[in-house]
């Protein structure tokens, strides 16, 4: 008896089946566990993010109140963590330099579930960010072509990848606020200023085509905020205002995009204008992206643009975003200020003078082609970007929301120092 018995083969797969489920089960459960210990390390890098943009915003350089501001802005995230970490085990560390840089890192113990099996009860999360206080504030231009291309599902998805934008561009700010601005510069053949800068100092109202009004500011002709372009080289700068901008009546323009939204915290108000833009128009790209420079800028026409002193630690980060779903088909002529067609290849040559411009004053540039299918316009893009991985070429509805959602994503990584 005892000789069949060890002779007995019946039932080994079972035996080696059991016996394997363990190191089986261990693999498959570490996948699990694992999995859910990376998602608890990306939520728990959201909140540090959060946290030190928020002290590297304050102006205030105490350590006691940076180290409030960064547990409120955690506290504020652990939303995020719900039912993946016990917030109490959570290990945050503060240490500013004395060079003004924050260093905030956080760190706990993701519970696994599976892996318990193989005695592993539990996986270490941690996350860590750097930031120069004074550097988390940001300014940003959307530059929006509002041509009458862009009519239908073109224009309704732009105005969902722009508030998007804001949405990710403002939230890592709940603390503070006022520090990120945006502003909407619509395009199309011209750009409006918006009708109540018509006595401006800077501003010339040029006469209509039946040849009424052509002073400062005039009652007449009927004006809706449109500007045309200054003479050479000052269509190609900022400032220097004693050289007029040209207001230009309406019966010299045809279609007038809506006005210029300045530099705004407000959310609200941008999500508003993103709304409310509609497509008309041909397209001179020039006068999108001297106005989206204008809006950055401390000077008139538009002051709400901080000082930008890269020496200081209070420095602001600039950014304009171009955007344009076809190529310019409206170019200046020598001697007028209205844009008309023909030519486009000086209106090229002005597009490309003015991003070198834009970005020798210091201002980061993204541009994105959307449904472009000119190789000489998206090549002007490319290289009007600041580098070519801020060149986005969206060839449908979902990689413009793709693209505006990535740069700005981009721009928060600008204001992290690490």
């Amino acid at each position: 008896m005892l000789g069949r018995f060890i002779n007995d083969a019946r039932g080994n797969i079972a035996i080696i089946t059991a016996l394997a489920a363990i190191p089986l089960f261990a693999v498959a459960g570490g996948a699990v566990d694992m999995a859910g210990r990376n998602s608890l390390e990306a939520s728990l890098q959201k909140a540090v993010d959060a946290a030190t943009l928020a002290g590297a915003a304050f102006e205030d350089d105490r350590e006691q109140k940076i180290r409030k501001i960064v547990m409120q802005t955690l506290e504020t995230n652990q939303s995020k963590l719900a039912g993946k970490v016990d917030t109490k085990n959570l290990d945050i560390k503060v240490n500013i330099s004395s060079d003004g840089v924050i260093q905030v890192s956080a760190s706990t113990t993701y519970k696994t579930t599976l892996t318990r099996v193989v005695g592993i009860n539990g996986l270490a999360a941690k996350a860590i960010a750097e930031a120069r206080m004074g550097q988390a504030g940001a300014e940003i231009a959307l530059v929006l072509d509002t041509t009458g291309s862009m009519a239908g599902s073109k224009i309704a998805t732009l105005q969902e990848a722009a508030r998007q934008f804001v949405d990710t561009a403002f939230q890592p700010n709940s603390l503070r606020a006022d520090s990120v601005k945006a502003a909407i510069v619509p395009y199309s053949q011209y750009v409006n200023v918006g009708t109540y800068n018509r006595n401006a100092s800077w501003l010339d109202m040029q006469p209509s085509s039946s040849g009424g009004g052509s002073e400062h500011g005039g009652g007449n002709p009927p004006w809706s905020g449109c500007v045309g372009s200054r003479e050479a080289p000052w269509n190609l700068t900022d400032g220097n205002l004693s050289n007029d901008i040209p207001g230009l009546p309406d019966d010299r323009v045809g279609s007038c995009p809506r006005a210029i939204t300045p530099l705004t915290s407000d959310q609200s108000r941008l999500n508003a204008e993103f709304s409310a833009l509609s497509a008309s128009g041909m397209t001179y790209i020039p006068a999108g992206l001297i106005w989206g420079w204008r809006v950055l800028s401390p000077q008139a026409p538009f002051t709400e643009g901080a000082v930008s002193d890269p020496t200081s630690n209070k420095a602001i980060s600039k950014h304009l975003v171009l955007m344009t779903d076809g190529q310019n088909t409206l170019h200046k002529p020598d001697g007028v200020p209205d844009h008309i067609p023909g030519n486009t290849s000086e209106a090229n040559t002005v597009t490309s003078v003015l991003c070198e411009n834009i970005k020798s004053a210091g201002i980061t540039v993204f541009t994105v082609a959307f449904q472009v299918n000119d190789a000489t316009t998206e090549n002007m893009l490319r290289d009007c970007a600041s580098n070519p991985g801020n060149y986005y070429d969206a060839d449908n509805n979902s990689l413009l929301l793709t693209s505006f959602k990535a740069i700005a994503d981009k721009i928060a990584v600008i204001r992290l120092a690490k």
